[in-house]
């Protein structure tokens, strides 16, 4: 007996939920406009949502695939097990928002606001982030092969056990932020603003540190082997020329050219 009333009551609560889901969708189709509002386990793609008025809402294991969000006020709101494939977020504004178990592979957010994202066990890779804001943000155990990030500010974020192989940070700000376990094999960190970023037990072979202000940086041990690191700024001063890294021969029978104890000390006074 006990058995045939939780399932009547599960089976009562979800259709529910549905017909709220179903009701909240049908709202914002019709007005653009839809805050506060369960849009849970809908399949959504390949709708156009641009300049809606959605925050504080629930997308959670919502599809969005293709769906256009662009300008979109998303504040707040909830992407735990969404499918965001190649949607296009650019311009919105995510602040505060969760992205939990996410598809989002190659989806655009270029110019959107995601400070104070969370981002866990993520799958964003070659998703379009130019000129985005995702400052005072957490990205962790998280796929972000081939991201491009270039231009954008990411202030104080941390990326902590996550893979951003072949990542584009050309020109962007990264101030004090913090990578730590993070795969950054082929990172571009071109022209890029490092002041107070720490690496720790983090891969850096073959990024490119061209141009890279890398005032108070520290490296914590990291393996330099690999890396290029050329015309770099420490403390307003640009370093000539390139920084030469001893291989492994080079230990061996020391080269009077190696100059990488310059990036043992960034700290400025």
């Amino acid at each position: 007996m006990f058995k045939l009333l939780l399932f009547i009551f599960i089976f009562f609560y979800s259709f529910v939920s549905f017909s709220d889901s179903e009701k909240n969708f049908e709202r914002l189709y019709k007005d653009n406009s839809c805050t506060s509002c369960n849009f849970s386990g809908l399949d959504m793609s390949n709708r156009n949502f641009q300049f809606s008025e959605i925050s504080n809402s629930n997308f959670d294991n919502a599809s969005l695939i293709k769906s256009s969000l662009q300008s979109a006020n998303i504040l707040n709101s909830s992407f735990k097990g969404s499918s965001l494939i190649k949607a296009e977020f650019d311009a919105a504004k995510l602040d505060q928002s969760i992205f939990y178990e996410v598809r989002a592979t190659a989806a655009s957010f270029m110019g959107a606001s995601l400070n104070s994202v969370k981002i866990d066990k993520a799958d964003f890779r070659g998703s379009f982030m130019q000129v985005s804001n995702l400052s005072d943000s957490s990205v962790i155990n998280s796929n972000l092969k081939a991201v491009n990030l270039s231009g954008a500010t990411i202030e104080k974020t941390i990326f902590k056990d996550s893979d951003l192989e072949n990542a584009n940070f050309k020109g962007a700000n990264l101030e004090g932020v913090v990578f730590e376990g993070v795969n950054l094999k082929n990172a571009n960190f071109i022209g890029s603003n490092l002041k107070g970023v720490v690496f720790k037990d983090t891969y850096i072979f073959g990024a490119e540190f061209i141009s890279s202000n890398l005032s108070n940086v520290n490296f914590n041990d990291i393996d330099f082997k690999g890396a290029t690191f050329e015309e770099i700024i420490i403390c307003g001063e640009r370093i000539q020329g390139s920084i030469k890294i001893a291989s492994f021969l080079d230990r061996i029978i020391p080269d009077e050219d190696d100059n990488s104890d310059i990036l043992k000390s960034l700290k400025c006074q």
